[in-house]
């Protein structure tokens, strides 16, 4: 087997300084990123696209049923086949069919989130992932659970070194206050954001997202907000063309790393292993309220509650 690096020196002495160096640097040298890819694609011109992963962190971004968490999921089945413990905060259902892959386990799904000692407990096996199911719960409480969910996780991480990575879908619910950076520990590189609105994501969250994937976005702050993230005002237009009509099977890869090669990177989408059913609870609502014989007056308040459960 190849090691990842060679510890120069002899004895405990030379790998206690390592140690110390590697505690205080808290994420990996950037020759060693190439070695930890996975491949969501096939560029235009033919080539498997595959994206470093180790010390960076992803935003998957795009307008609603874009299919934005089917691609956060094609990446989460790679990484878990490949080793990695993944720990996806899943407030609406789009992630249960991770679990038909070996060594995942869904926790939640009821009126009341998982107990963090069991979300803990879990994570501290190296091949097992967790997918946290809070679909059932009002918005208020998911809030309220991820401002405690996040730190324990970030203090697990500091102990364990895992969850490898750690998915937040539905991002801008949960990372827009001004004491985000307080909850994440983006310095080491492995959280992956999913949100279809990137301009509501603290400014302090943003500029630490390295690898930004888009599926369709056509609104004009969505596209301003993203040349802002990666410094090029200048191909406003270009961008608004090329990522407006994308169909559900393509994506982009912004410029700012290297697999983009400086430009926009156009793909097509790799299938995915497990099933993925978006947003089951909203539509299991909205079908039997569609189907009733007879219908109960419902405000527009009333169906966004609905809707959060």
């Amino acid at each position: 087997k190849e090691a990842n690096e060679i510890v120069r020196g002899d004895g405990p002495r030379a790998v206690a300084a390592y140690i110390r160096q590697a505690a205080k640097e808290m994420r990996l040298p950037h020759d060693r990123i190439g070695r930890h890819r996975i491949t969501v694609g096939t560029a235009e011109d033919g080539r498997p696209l595959s994206i470093a992963i180790h010390g960076r962190n992803i935003l998957v971004v795009g307008e609603p049923q874009s299919g934005k968490s089917w691609v956060t999921g094609l990446a989460c089945e790679q990484m878990i086949l490949q080793g990695y413990c993944v720990c996806v905060i899943d407030p609406e259902v789009d992630y249960g069919g991770l679990e038909s892959l070996p060594g995942v386990v869904v926790l939640g799904g009821g009126d009341r989130p998982p107990e963090l000692p069991d979300v803990a407990r879990a994570l501290r096996h190296f091949d097992l992932s967790v997918v946290v199911d809070l679909s059932h719960i009002a918005y208020e409480e998911k809030v309220s659970y991820l401002k405690a969910l996040l730190p324990m996780l970030a203090s697990l991480r500091g102990t364990t070194g895992l969850a490898h990575r750690i998915v937040v879908d539905e991002a801008r619910y949960f990372l827009r206050e001004a004491n985000i950076t307080q909850l994440l520990d983006f310095e080491l590189g492995a959280d992956t954001i999913v949100t279809y609105c990137a301009s509501d994501l603290h400014p302090d969250l943003r500029k630490d997202l390295e690898t930004i994937v888009v599926k369709r976005t056509t609104r004009p702050q969505e596209v301003q907000t993203l040349l802002t993230m990666v410094g090029n005002r200048n191909v406003e237009v270009e961008w608004t063309n090329v990522l407006g009509p994308l169909e559900t099977g393509e994506a982009a890869l912004l410029p700012g790393i290297e697999e983009a090669g400086g430009k926009l990177e156009l793909f097509k989408l790799l299938p995915r292993l497990t099933p993925h059913v978006r947003h089951r609870s909203k539509y299991l609502i909205l079908n039997w309220l569609k189907d009733r014989d007879s219908y109960l007056p419902i405000t527009e308040k009333r169906l966004g509650l609905l809707l959060d459960r």
